[in-house]
C-alpha cells in the first residue's frame, strides 16, 4: 500500500481526536510516526492502524 493511505488515516485521527489519540493509536499499532505518500508499505501496517484506531478512538 502507498503511504498516502496511512497518511489519510493519520490525518483523520488527528483532525477528529487530536494528537494524544494519534499517539495512542500509533503505539498500539506499533508503527513509526512518519509515512511518505508515494512510498510503499506493507499492507499489515495499514490494517494494524485501522484496527488500533477502532479500539482507541
Amino acid at each position: 500500500m502507498y503511504g498516502f493511505i496511512n497518511l489519510c488515516v493519520k490525518e483523520l485521527i488527528l483532525t477528529k481526536f487530536g494528537e494524544s489519540t494519534w499517539d495512542k493509536v500509533r503505539r498500539k499499532a506499533k508503527v513509526d510516526n512518519s509515512f511518505v505518500s508515494y512510498e510503499t508499505y506493507d499492507e499489515d501496517i495499514t490494517l494494524r492502524l485501522v484496527k488500533a484506531a477502532s479500539q482507541v478512538a
